[in-house]
């Protein structure tokens, strides 16, 4: 295979990696892989000699880094709140999430007990 065609394989891979990162729900997750994807490009863009690629990505990868080390670093990822029986937030929590407990939980019904 000649190079150039390796190299495009290498670019098209780059893409895809980052393309899959932008679908992941876990903010961990997109970061390494959208990492692994600016490294790739990084590669890419040094092969090909177009350097400001190399280096935006390779700005990429510092930040993505970062934030994966920060997240990382984290020791408290929920945070206890009081909510009360007839609270606002505990009738919105219910209304936005009505169609996963009802998967869940067919035969659930809040009532408000005085």
């Amino acid at each position: 295979m000649e190079s150039q065609a390796i190299f495009e394989l290498i670019g098209y891979s780059a893409s895809l990696l980052i393309a899959i990162s932008l679908i992941m729900k876990s903010l961990i997750r997109l970061r390494i892989i959208n990492g692994i994807g600016a490294f790739v490009f990084v590669v890419y863009g040094i092969l090909i000699k177009a350097y400001p690629i190399a280096i935006l990505n390779g700005l990429i990868v510092i930040i993505d880094s970062f934030y994966l080390i920060r997240m990382l670093k984290r020791s408290e990822y929920f945070t206890l709140i009081v909510v009360t029986p007839g609270s606002t937030y505990l009738r919105f929590f219910l209304d936005f999430h009505n169609v996963d407990i009802r998967k869940f939980f067919p035969n659930f019904d809040y009532e408000i007990n005085p």
